[in-house]
This record gives structure tokens, C-alpha cells and sequence, in this order.
């Protein structure tokens, strides 16, 4: 899987294609890019229309001969894999924009899925909150198992406007909160849905970095609580030392 995070093209290339020690500056040994990884498998571009226009005329060229050389090589190699693409805005507007080249579109769009809104399919969100607990059960040892009633026709009455990856955001907030707390559930009050001033003002902060924040809040807690001793702020929290390490490192990185 790999998604753009609006790079500049050789950064871009560089995660697609790879490159050789030297190519550019900062290029200290050799990279393997995307492109050779999902040989004879399946590459996932996840906001296909954030892709610069340079990449995707060199993604055209790929496609239609199955060759790519690597930033900085000329080295010709051979690569067979399966494109799955994803935009979550208006295909149409993406084209007429020009964010989107049409040769480019043509090329990858030879079967084409629509996929619903989150508030048209509210079914769907009992399961979608399994998985991302499940997740952070795995990832994150947060000892959270489900979520109650009232919370849940809480989610199901949102409109989410930023429909799974907001859910996953609101979800993983509540699940730190109901941890903090003691829950082996959330509540309808841990959840923090729609209203920007629950959030504090962050302007475009994405719905990964508030995540980042409430768990950086919650740790930043935890070890005031335990005067600055991780192990015992980690099992205040209920987690392994190593992940409240990982929460402060992402958060001075």
C-alpha cells in the first residue's frame, strides 16, 4: 500500500521506484522501491490523484511496458503486478482539475468500484469499530473490548464527513480515553465526534495526528501522575513500556 502525503516527485519516484546510492543528496545506499516489492503481487496507491503528473506519466509508461529503471540507474528491470487505486474525491473534479491525467486514468481505471459514503452504509460501523479495537489491542496493547449501546448509537447518528479514516480517528481517541479510565469499553463519554472545539483549534491537523495527540496527552498524564517513572506510568496506562517509548519518539520526531 502506499499513499502520496503530498511528496514532491523525487521523493515520490524514490518510494515507487527506488534508487542507488548517489542519486541525489541524502541517498546513502541503495533502496528497493515499491514497484519491486509487489512484483507478482498487488500494489495498493491509496489518493491516486495526489501522485505528482510526473510519477504518473512514468506509472503510464510502467504500465504499458512492464519496465522501470530506478532514480538514478540504468539498469532496465522487468516487474509484473496488479494495480488497485484509490481517490476519495470526485473523479471527475480530479480530472477536469488536472490533478489527474486523463491518459493516466484511462490506463488504470479498466474496472471501477464506487464505494458509498460511510453514512449511507451506518451498518457497517459495529464491524468497522471491531476491527480498529482489534488493531490497537494487537499494536498498541490497548485492553479495549468493545463498545457500548449508547456510544455506538452515538457513531451511527454522525453524518462523518471524513467517513472511515474520521470513525478510526474517534475510535482509537475513545479507546485511549476508555483504557485511561479503567474500561474494558467506551462509553458515550469518550467519544469526541464532529464539534472542532472538543478538539482544541488545530487547524488542519489530519485525523491521524489528533489520534497521535490524545495518546501523547493521556501518556503525558500517566507519567505526571507516576512522577516522570515510565514503567509505572505504562502500566497505569496498561501498556508495555516500549509503546508509551514509541508514543514520546513520534512525538519529538
Amino acid at each position: 500500500r502506499y499513499q502520496p502525503y503530498f511528496g514532491t516527485a523525487d521523493m515520490v519516484s524514490s518510494d515507487l521506484f527506488g534508487h542507488v546510492k548517489g542519486a541525489f543528496t541524502g541517498a546513502l545506499d541503495h533502496r528497493r522501491g515499491l514497484l519491486s516489492e509487489a512484483h507478482l503481487g498487488t500494489l495498493f496507491l491509496d489518493e491516486v490523484d495526489e501522485l505528482p503528473l510526473e510519477t504518473q506519466v512514468s506509472l503510464l509508461g510502467v504500465l504499458q511496458d512492464k519496465k522501470f529503471r530506478a532514480v538514478g540507474s540504468n539498469q532496465e528491470l522487468s516487474v509484473n503486478f496488479r494495480l488497485i487505486s484509490a481517490c476519495n474525491r470526485n473523479i471527475g473534479e480530479s480530472l477536469e482539475s488536472g490533478k489527474l491525467r486523463q491518459d493516466f486514468f484511462h490506463r488504470i481505471a479498466q474496472a471501477v468500484l464506487h464505494v458509498s459514503p460511510l453514512r449511507e452504509r451506518i451498518e457497517d460501523i459495529p464491524q468497522l469499530c471491531e476491527h480498529i479495537l482489534g488493531r490497537l489491542r494487537e499494536n498498541e496493547q490497548v485492553c479495549v473490548f468493545g463498545v457500548e449501546d449508547q456510544a455506538l448509537e452515538l457513531l451511527c447518528a454522525y453524518g462523518w464527513p471524513g467517513n472511515v479514516r474520521e470513525l478510526e480517528g474517534v475510535v482509537e481517541g475513545a479507546a485511549f480515553r476508555a483504557q485511561c479510565a479503567g474500561r474494558a469499553k467506551i462509553v458515550r463519554e469518550d467519544l469526541r465526534i464532529g464539534a472542532p472545539a472538543a478538539y482544541g483549534n488545530v487547524g488542519e491537523e489530519s485525523f491521524k495526528e489528533k489520534v497521535e495527540r490524545y495518546k501523547l496527552t493521556l501518556v503525558k498524564e500517566a507519567l505526571r501522575v507516576a512522577e516522570g517513572n515510565q514503567v509505572q506510568a505504562a502500566k497505569k496506562l496498561g501498556i508495555e513500556r516500549s509503546s508509551l517509548r514509541r508514543i514520546l519518539a513520534r512525538a519529538d520526531s
